[in-house]
């Protein structure tokens, strides 16, 4: 299974955003970081903040495919 602030950190540096920028106004800078390191479960409510920031909608897409995206994400922007 694949943790959503594995998705959170892709999508903020797929768009060039800082943790600075996404962070701002809602939640610290080291509770994001802990998220998106997957050391902290999030409240489900800074989840859905953070995901309307980035644009991204959370889905009940099976967890295989989700990893398969965010695998070919990985491998194009390398």
């Amino acid at each position: 299974m694949i943790d959503i602030g594995y998705i959170i950190k892709l999508q903020r540096t797929k768009r060039n955003m800082t943790q600075e920028e996404l962070s701002e106004g809602f939640v610290s800078l080291s509770y994001l970081s802990k998220i998106e390191n997957q050391k902290t479960n999030a409240n489900p409510e800074i989840i859905q903040l953070l995901c309307n920031r980035l644009g991204i909608e959370l889905t009940d897409t099976p967890d295989a495919q989700i990893e398969e995206k965010c695998r070919k994400w990985v491998w194009y922007a390398v």
